[in-house]
């Protein structure tokens, strides 16, 4: 059975693939309580393709397993709403997202997002980075 991946023009402008993606940090860095990101440029509220989230600590007790996949903790680290806004102006959590993983990289599914919330776990200390496209800042 053969599957066939969209690899289309309109498909990269839209979701480039992640060889063709650069990273820019998000200050100030070093989350340890819920925070609303946006990346304003022109009209568009959050420019990015995705999120790149890394646990950069987290409190004795959190167990985790180092696997070939990753670092994976026992319970979730993070918490994320992806929030878009529709044409009557009210906006609506399309893409909830929470992950045990220590580093995780999130695609949007709906294009240029209206903002973000990220809400790490108690004592976890997160830093986030911007997915653009290779070229763009």
């Amino acid at each position: 059975m053969t599957v066939t991946t969209a690899t289309g023009v309109i498909q990269q402008f839209l979701r480039p693939p992640l060889g063709l993606t650069t990273i820019e940090f998000i200050p100030p860095g070093s989350f340890t309580a819920a925070v609303t990101l946006s990346r304003v440029r022109g009209p568009i509220q959050v420019d990015a393709y995705g999120i790149r989230v890394l646990v950069s600590s987290a409190p004795v007790g959190y167990g985790f397993v180092d696997e070939a996949a990753g670092r994976q903790y026992d319970r979730a680290m993070w918490s994320m709403g992806i929030f878009t806004e529709n044409l009557s102006g009210q906006t609506q959590n399309t893409q909830p997202v929470s992950s045990k993983s220590a580093l995780t990289y999130i695609f949007f599914e709906e294009s240029f997002p209206h903002h973000i919330n990220l809400e790490p776990s108690p004592g976890v200390v997160l830093d986030a980075w911007w997915i653009l496209r290779l070229g763009v800042s």
